[in-house]
């Protein structure tokens, strides 16, 4: 793997796992508040819907879970991916994901069945999927006719890559931008016309709107925490309300409140007291935000420093990223 950082958080997790098995501030553009104000009103619960997990660790596959979710549920369907799978996300049709050894994206029509496997949906020449030019593949999202792919370019430069929909072989990025640091982690998230791209080396989440341009700025940048041994996750409340960022490094989920202001501070929730490991990834669904941290855990959202999970599940591997239907 080229990213070393990325790495030892993997192994990592490899480790923890095979134990496991073992018994003043100046507002912001207005665009945040127009936003906000278009976005639809938040779920009262997380049911009627389906959780996606993936397992990092080989065999290489990933999980799908039916919503609420329990601490004795056991997943509804589980399939192969591709090598080594990090990144995942779900659109109106299908589900990506992601490769983080050779930045393959395959795709799963929805709803899925039970024979789904890289091999039914095969559509490029590296392990079935599309080829997204990127290395160390780290995040993907998804916005309406857009597909966004976070990984390394040329030069190993952090890079988000903007695709239309649907995928087709040889397609070229309609957009793309690079970030701040050679080697950095990229976790991306989206709302409405809103990119948010967390960066693990900078320790930063940028907001761009969409769809990409040429040359394309932030319309602003959160502050976080620097994270040198993991890549963070970041997702969006369905009210666009709050950002929740997972930081390996200081072993906490971060909520930001939107619209944001410069100097304000987030809520901080230590998960890894709660799971006995560091979160890796995060997703929403209604009110509920779930964490991989070892365990699947469920919060109600907002969360405070106190919160405690409304649900814990057992994965059996090295659950890295998560999406659900929205």
């Amino acid at each position: 793997m080229k990213t070393a950082r990325y790495c030892f958080a993997l192994s990592a997790l490899f480790v923890l796992g095979a134990c496991a098995n073992n018994p003043t501030s100046s507002p912001m553009p207005a665009t945040q508040e127009s936003r906000i104000a278009e976005s639809p009103s938040r779920e009262s619960n997380s049911g009627a819907g389906v959780l996606y997990v993936v397992n990092s660790g080989p065999p290489y596959s990933f999980s799908a879970y039916t919503l609420p979710l329990h601490s004795r549920e056991v997943p509804t369907l589980k399939s192969t991916s591709p090598n080594e799978p990090v990144p995942l996300a779900q659109g109106s049709d299908n589900l990506y994901v992601g490769s983080f050894t050779n930045g393959v994206i395959a795709t799963f029509p929805l709803p899925l069945k039970p024979s789904t496997s890289v091999s039914d949906v095969a559509q490029g020449d590296v392990a079935g999927g599309f080829l997204s030019g990127l290395g160390d593949m780290t995040g993907l999202a998804v916005n309406r006719d857009y597909l966004y792919a976070a990984g390394l370019a040329n030069n190993d430069i952090g890079t988000v890559f903007e695709y239309r929909l649907p995928l087709v072989d040889g397609e070229q990025p309609s957009g793309s931008l690079t970030a701040s640091e050679p080697g950095d982690y990229l976790a991306v998230a989206t709302h409405h016309s809103t990119l948010f791209v967390a960066a693990t080396f900078a320790g930063t989440i940028s907001a761009y709107s969409l769809p990409l341009r040429k040359n394309e700025q932030p319309e602003y940048t959160i502050p976080t925490t620097p994270d040198a041994h993991g890549g963070d996750g970041i997702a969006v409340s369905p009210d666009a309300r709050y950002l929740y960022v997972s930081i390996v490094d200081t072993r906490d989920v971060y909520q930001y409140a939107l619209p944001y202001h410069d100097g304000d501070q987030p809520t901080k929730l230590d998960v890894t007291s709660q799971t006995g490991q560091p979160p890796n990834s995060v997703t929403v669904r209604g009110d509920r935000l779930f964490v991989s941290a070892g365990q699947i855990a469920a919060y109600k959202i907002p969360i405070t420093s106190s919160s405690k999970p409304t649900a814990k599940l057992w994965f059996d591997g090295v659950a890295a990223g998560l999406a659900t239907s929205n």
